[in-house]
C-alpha cells in the first residue's frame, strides 16, 4: 500500500509541475543596438504564471567560438564579470510595477543587465539563453 501511495504522490507532483510549465512563457529581446558594456535584455512574461526567485534562474552564454559561460546572479544593480542582475520590473513601457514588487507578473516586463568578460568584440556575436526555475527558456542572439 505504501508503494502505491508513493507512486500516486509522485504522479500528482509530476502533473502539478507539468501544468506549471504549460502555463509559463517568457520572451526575451536584446537591446536593438549593442556597442559594448553591459547587455540590456527585456524579458516579457507571456504566460499565466507569476515568476520570481531570480537567483534560481539560469543565464547561459554561448560564444561563436564554442565557449560557454554560466552567468551568476547578483542582487546588485551592477553585476560583476560574467554576471547578471534584474534592473527593474515594469507593468508597461517605463512604468514600474507596483503590485507584487520583485515578482514578474503575467504581462509584465523585466530588464536584465548582463556583463560579459571578455566583452564581445566588433563583429562577434553570442547566444544567450534565459531559463526559469521550471525549465522554460528563451534564447536571443546578441551581435556587436
Amino acid at each position: 500500500m505504501q508503494s502505491n501511495d508513493k507512486v500516486a504522490a509522485s504522479w500528482k507532483q509530476m502533473e502539478t509541475q507539468s501544468i506549471e510549465i504549460m502555463r509559463t512563457s517568457i520572451v526575451a529581446q536584446p537591446s536593438s543596438n549593442y556597442n559594448g558594456g553591459p547587455i540590456s535584455i527585456t524579458v516579457q512574461n507571456d504566460g499565466q504564471t507569476n515568476l520570481s526567485d531570480f537567483a534560481e534562474w539560469d543565464v547561459i552564454v554561448q560564444y561563436e567560438s564554442g565557449g560557454v559561460s554560466y552567468l551568476t546572479y547578483s542582487e546588485s544593480s551592477s553585476p560583476g564579470n560574467n554576471g547578471w542582475t534584474v534592473l527593474g520590473i515594469y507593468s508597461s513601457g517605463e512604468t514600474p510595477a507596483i503590485f507584487d514588487p520583485g515578482v514578474l507578473d503575467s504581462g509584465e516586463q523585466m530588464i536584465l543587465s548582463v556583463k560579459l568578460n571578455p566583452e564581445l568584440s566588433s563583429g562577434q556575436s553570442c547566444r544567450i539563453t534565459i531559463s526559469t526555475p521550471n525549465g522554460v527558456k528563451s534564447q536571443i542572439q546578441v551581435n556587436r
